[in-house]
């Protein structure tokens, strides 16, 4: 029988410490519009105002998209992950929650970052799929869960030695030329 935990562990670096979180396991439906969600917020620091748009309506612009994408990693910590217990306190107070990660990390946004694309890459189907967000995120160094090397045995050294030759050919190499070859920038004397 496959026993099955509502929650994934996403293992994150934050303040040079391994913490371990707490990610709501998606059905498929809530996977695919999650996704879809993170595509858009991973993208939306880039997005310009409309051509022609006056000073003020760009600035609403933006304005809409930082609102829109705080909504988003503050709706997405709070309702898709926790933190393991005994990990996190903040002035003798555990932090375990989600509304409890959005008041204490809510301003670092390497740490949202992180977390948002643990919840994305937690709830995906396949490793192929896995590497894909992480190309996309930019955020390699904060993977979740690292892998490690695969068993087996070491491979070979592919070059080999670096010792000087005894060949016939660097035998008989003069140690200096008594001039400069052709093409050469030395100075002779």
């Amino acid at each position: 029988m496959l026993n099955l935990s509502s929650f994934h562990d996403a293992t994150i670096t934050l303040d040079g410490q391994a913490v371990t979180f707490l990610v709501k396991r998606l059905s498929f439906g809530e996977a695919e519009a999650y996704r879809k969600r993170l595509r858009w917020f991973l993208s939306a620091r880039g997005q310009t105002p409309p051509e022609g748009a006056s000073p003020a309506e760009a600035e609403a612009f933006t304005d809409q998209i930082d609102k829109d994408a705080s909504a988003f990693a503050q709706e997405s910590v709070e309702t898709l992950t926790a933190l393991k217990p005994g990990q996190v306190s903040v002035d003798g107070m555990e932090i375990t929650t989600g509304a409890d990660i959005v008041r204490v990390f809510g301003g670092n946004t390497t740490a949202v970052v992180a977390i948002l694309i643990a919840i994305g890459v937690k709830n995906e189907a396949s490793d192929q799929e896995k590497k894909a967000w992480w190309s996309l995120s930019g955020l390699r160094d904060f993977s979740p869960d690292p892998q490690p090397a695969a068993d087996g045995p070491t491979p070979d050294a592919t070059a080999g030695s670096v010792e000087p030759s005894t060949s016939a050919a660097s035998a008989t190499a003069p140690a200096s030329p008594e001039t400069s070859p052709s093409g050469s920038t030395a100075i002779s004397s």
